[in-house]
């Protein structure tokens, strides 16, 4: 199957000509030859055989007639696989991290309950306040004073193999990512994950969900 425009987008270039049949099927000038409005299904044969030509007046505007009635419903549908396609990203993020043991159950049962209490989005939430230096401000993440710091027992882990003692990393972080006296280097890997440079040799994967920073891992760059 194939889409095919019913007004020739070919039309698109010859704004007179365009204008012209606007004007005798009395559509309105804000009427988009490349928009749904003047869009229909079409076997490859027929469209081929279509080409450029204009139908007449009358049949014209039965189509156009048909076409705009099912508009609404097509817009719903296109949004609706939209957001299908955004939950399959987000439920393979998670499976993908519960794999990698960065992520566990518990914390997804957390995070499907904070996502419960606003089942429209927080688009129409106020602005958040300007973060605080200009790493949060490229990154657009903020963190807060009364979060608090755990680790996957995997990074734990990893900081012991690397001689890296836990307690001064949570007094770091909570210095340089908290409480933002610091500087340091900071941005998003994926939607769940983030990842932050205390030092040029020293790199953190963490995650941030209802006020709790997890350390996934932890390591030494080469």
């Amino acid at each position: 199957m194939k889409v095919d425009h019913v007004i020739p987008e070919s039309l698109n270039s010859k704004p007179i000509d365009l204008a012209s049949i606007k004007k005798k099927v009395a559509i309105s000038d804000k009427f988009d030859i490349l928009g749904y409005e003047n869009l229909v299904p079409s076997c490859y044969g027929c469209n081929r055989d279509k080409s450029d030509l204009v139908l007449e007046e009358g049949a014209l505007q039965i189509q156009l007639a048909k076409i705009e009635k099912k508009i609404p419903a097509l817009i719903e549908n296109i949004e609706q696989k939209r957001m299908e396609r955004d939950l399959d990203k987000t439920l393979l993020c998670i499976a993908r991290s519960v794999d990698a043991k960065k992520f566990t159950y518990e914390d997804l049962i957390k995070l499907l309950k904070f996502h419960k209490k606003f089942p429209n989005g927080i688009s129409g939430a106020s602005p958040a306040a300007p973060p605080m230096s200009p790493e949060t401000r490229a990154s657009g993440i903020r963190f807060h004073e009364n979060e608090g710091i755990v680790w996957a027992g995997s990074a734990l882990k990893d900081s012991l193999r690397l001689g890296l003692n836990a307690d001064k990393i949570n007094a770091l972080i909570y210095e340089t990512v908290l409480r933002s006296k610091n500087h340091y280097s900071i941005k998003k890997l994926n939607p769940t994950d983030i990842l932050l440079r205390l030092d040029p040799n020293v790199r953190i994967t963490f995650q941030e969900i209802e006020e709790k920073i997890t350390i996934l891992s932890i390591y030494r760059k080469k």
